[in-house]
């Protein structure tokens, strides 16, 4: 294409003319020594040099335009092209620009569409034309004028989340910072929904906008935070955010409600959760599967008494479709249903005697994490499902409580020596599990495995007695279960139960410990532990549905261990 004085027509004025050559109606742009200048509502568009593409070429005093075999002549000036649909004899327009009025557009082929360029007079390159209809616009409408720091971080959070971010970034942080300044309700609620009539009256907008409003009240997506203060007051905060799949596109909505008055050292407590509470609102709206409650269990146990975290999730997000955590000081509680699968956590913080030192406590919680990842690499479960088990395990068994904030428990943290924690795993007594189905693909993305895995853990400790002297005795039990099974492929090939041309691999363990000790007369009788393991793998091939082989591999373990020296004090 031949371009004279590095003159550009933007190409999106060349395929306008070529769709749009069979379909009356208008364009305005304007020809002149610079090139052609499509003319929009309020602006202009210059040709650009990316867009040297279509056959245009350019002259001193004009332009020549050529698209697919169609060509324009024109002066210097601003023009109208109206298109009418004529039959018309070929016709090659010639390149001469000397100032026609007027100038034909055709194609070689008939029927042929006739295109008028009309003059337009007095026409400069600041002409403003008026806004086309645009119908289905996004609008913004609000509960209460928006006149606040946390309404502008809930617009902000709307738009974020339109660039795929969490729509709940920061928010939580903000909403309990402002109980360090005050502790006054606050309600707000903003909802960016579809106008079909964009262009229509404004009491017919104010109407629409109003009626969004409304039926955001029943998004089922929510988030609720309770904090109970020692002294019996509760604070809550209520968020329910999302669309509604047809006029809502987003919304957002806060609750803030205080049952009374706050010390200043409520406030103080409340506030200092602010950073945890944001934590776990970026997994709940996030893209991440990933849910960290940690920043809620490590609270100011003198001033607040527990924390509640609800969340009840549409199945189209990508965080969780539920969520349930508690924490106060003799407990702690997790669960989560989401697309992997869900799971449990139950810890029991009524007995400290049995603590560790925060070192043996990180211990023996990697060690608990370890088991877990071996458990599901032996029935090859979903790597996500595992993720969120491990992390709401470390999570909860994290930071806890200092002993004396428990309801009195049976027996004193003095009772037990630290040789005699020393045998214990220094946890406190809990329950875990986690449920899922999971599908393995190969490096091509071919689904070569499916199946389900259900896995359970827990501690239990029982306590005899108060004291060495009169009689105490410990026993603490950990206990797993493990249960899958997964169709599996061959070859590599991709899975096809229908064809019944497949394996079956089926696992079912269990596997316990128990340490127990016992003192008389502040003497001790005996200390022991003892491992058990079970362990069943079953293997079929089906051809046709048929079962042709199966292969059964049984294995169990029995260990008895003397431990009486390791509680015995040195000599």
């Amino acid at each position: 294409m031949n371009l004279s004085r590095g003159h550009r027509a933007h190409h999106y004025v060349t395929q306008w003319v070529a769709q749009n050559i069979a379909r009356p109606g208008r364009v305005r742009f304007l020809i002149s020594s610079s090139g052609l200048t499509r003319i929009r509502s309020r602006s202009t568009v210059p040709a650009t040099a990316a867009d040297n593409q279509g056959g245009i070429s350019t002259g001193q005093s004009g332009v020549l335009m050529t698209v697919s075999g169609i060509s324009v002549a024109g002066a210097v000036g601003a023009y109208s092209l109206t298109p009418t649909l004529t039959k018309v004899a070929p016709t090659i327009v010639s390149s001469n620009l000397a100032l026609p009025s007027a100038a034909v557009l055709s194609s070689a082929s008939a029927p042929q569409s006739a295109f008028t360029l009309t003059p337009i007079t007095s026409v400069t390159q600041n002409v403003i034309y008026s806004r086309p209809a645009v119908l289905n616009s996004d609008r913004l409408a609000w509960a209460t004028p928006p006149a606040d720091d946390i309404s502008q971080m809930l617009e902000a959070g709307l738009k974020a989340h339109s660039e795929s971010t969490s729509l709940l970034g920061g928010l939580g942080a903000q909403l309990l910072d402002r109980f360090a300044t005050t502790q006054s309700d606050f309600r707000q609620a903003v909802v960016t929904y579809r106008d079909p009539a964009a262009n229509g009256a404004d009491d017919t907008n104010a109407a629409a906008g109003a009626s969004a409003l409304q039926n955001a009240q029943y998004i089922q997506n929510s988030v609720s935070l309770s904090v109970y203060t020692v002294s019996g007051k509760e604070v809550d905060i209520a968020i329910t955010f999302g669309g509604d799949g047809h006029s809502i596109q987003d919304s957002l909505s806060i609750a803030v409600h205080s049952s009374g008055v706050l010390s200043a050292a409520e406030q103080t407590a409340i506030a200092k959760l602010s950073k945890g509470f944001d934590a776990a609102l970026q997994g709940i709206a996030g893209s991440s599967a990933k849910v960290d409650v940690s920043g809620l269990v490590n609270y100011d146990t003198t001033v607040l008494s527990g924390v509640d975290l609800n969340v009840l999730d549409a199945p189209q997000m990508s965080g969780p479709q539920s969520l349930n955590f508690h924490a106060d000081a003799s407990r702690r509680s997790f669960s989560m249903q989401g697309q992997a699968g869900t799971v449990a956590v139950s810890v029991d913080l009524s007995s400290p005697a049995q603590w560790g030192s925060p070192a043996q406590q990180q211990t023996s919680v990697l060690g608990y994490l370890d088991q877990f990842d071996s458990a599901n690499q032996r029935a090859h479960g979903d790597a996500t499902l595992l993720g969120q088990f491990k992390d709401a395990f470390a999570q909860l068994n994290s930071s806890y409580p200092a002993p004396g904030q428990q309801p009195a428990p049976a027996l004193s943290a003095s009772a037990l020596s630290a040789k005699d924690r020393s045998v214990l795993t220094g946890l406190a007594d809990f329950q875990a599990s986690m449920s899922g189905d999971f599908n393995n693909g190969s490096a091509t993305h071919v689904t070569t495995e499916a199946g389900h895995i259900d896995y359970e853990i827990s501690q239990a400790t029982e306590t005899r007695g108060v004291a060495k002297r009169t009689g105490l005795s410990v026993v603490q039990t950990q206990a797993s279960t493990l249960s899958a099974s997964f169709a599996a492929s061959r070859n590599g090939e991709m899975l096809d139960i229908a064809r019944g041309d497949y394996d079956i691999h089926t696992f079912k363990d269990s596997a316990s410990t128990s340490t127990s000790f016992e003192y008389a007369d502040d003497k001790l009788q005996n200390a022991v532990s003892i491992n058990r393991m079970n362990q069943s793998e079953i293997d079929e091939k089906l051809v046709n549905h048929k079962i042709v082989d199966r292969k059964s591999t049984p294995h169990s373990v029995f260990t008895m261990q003397d431990i009486s020296a390791q509680l015995r004090p040195t000599l």
